[in-house]
């Protein structure tokens, strides 16, 4: 039997404390199901001033299921994720952020759902282990935004999900400068599901979020 590839799909903005141990964390969940899976690994990043970059050139001589695409400027978090989907190779992929704030162990129930048959399984963030004035601007965020783009997404779905691969190929041809994703990818209509998770705090660095970036961003 032919092994499916799971594309790991991390948008990266100067998260040089943070690469290795996610790369480490994930490939500690893939090594289980190192017989049915191959997985690929896509970092784009958002033309980082550390040395993110670096790191992850170093772990592909190790590893050339590692790779880093760097933009000469800063397209924001959005359009740097739909240009990863738009280089993924796999069955189905992941995304997830590189600050360990949403948890890799959800990728063992992402899989299983997926097996299932869902083409979406997505994450529901229950709560935050975070400043509470910081997560509930994100919550006035999430519902301003929600209901601009008429969304019938539930208002605490972050990006960190799994998709299919008729979702990526759909995502390949959009215009990744006017889309909501995860709004998009829900409006679809295909079969989804979703998991409930306590989002922890940063590991490593410092968050990327101010509520005018969040703002700016959705109407790039």
């Amino acid at each position: 039997m032919d092994k499916k590839l799971i594309s790991i799909c991390i948008p990266i903005l100067n998260e040089e404390d943070n690469i290795e141990l996610i790369y480490k964390k994930i490939l500690s969940i893939f090594n289980p199901y190192k017989n049915n899976y191959n997985y690929e690994f896509i970092f784009t990043d958002n033309n980082s001033s550390d040395k993110s970059f670096k790191i992850i050139q170093k772990i592909n001589e190790i590893d050339k299921n590692v790779k880093c695409y760097s933009f000469s400027n800063n397209i924001g978090k959005e359009r740097s994720l739909i240009n990863a989907y738009k280089l993924a190779k796999g069955d189905a992929a992941i995304q997830l952020d590189c600050d360990l704030q949403d948890p890799p162990e959800l990728i063992e129930n992402f899989i299983n759902k997926w097996e299932e048959g869902f083409d979406y399984v997505f994450a529901i963030r229950k709560n935050r282990k975070e400043n509470i004035i910081l997560k509930n601007l994100r919550k006035v965020f999430y519902r301003v935004i929600n209901y601009l783009s008429h969304s019938e997404l539930k208002n605490d779905v972050g990006d960190f999900s799994l998709i299919d691969k008729k979702i990526i190929e759909i995502i390949k041809t959009i215009d990744e400068r006017d889309t909501y994703l995860r709004g998009f990818i829900y409006s679809l209509g295909y079969k989804s599901y979703g998991i409930e998770h306590i989002r922890e705090k940063r590991f490593a660095g410092k968050t990327k979020f101010t509520f005018f970036r969040y703002i700016s961003e959705s109407f790039r």
